[in-house]
């Protein structure tokens, strides 16, 4: 199975996993791959940008290089 993680579990798993659910923790535990998006790291930069909060006080750089250390493997686009 593999999983794609939307924009608040990518934050919630680096920060806060006790905000995921046991059967949200289970199945990442359980997936042959942990995916996120571009396009959820281009959400917390147009929320930051027009002054939302993202649920982190960490500069948006961290986000992605902690995503991507911690072995979720990136979705990468193409044009179909």
């Amino acid at each position: 199975m593999r999983v794609l993680l939307d924009t608040q579990s990518i934050i919630w798993s680096l920060e806060d996993k006790e905000k995921l659910s046991e059967q949200a923790q289970q199945t990442m535990l359980a997936a042959q791959a942990v995916f996120v998006s571009p396009i959820s790291f281009y959400e917390l930069a147009i929320k930051i940008r027009i002054g939302k909060s993202i649920g982190s006080k960490r500069p948006l750089a961290d986000i992605i290089s902690e995503s991507l250390a911690s072995g979720f493997r990136w979705l990468p686009l193409e044009v179909v």
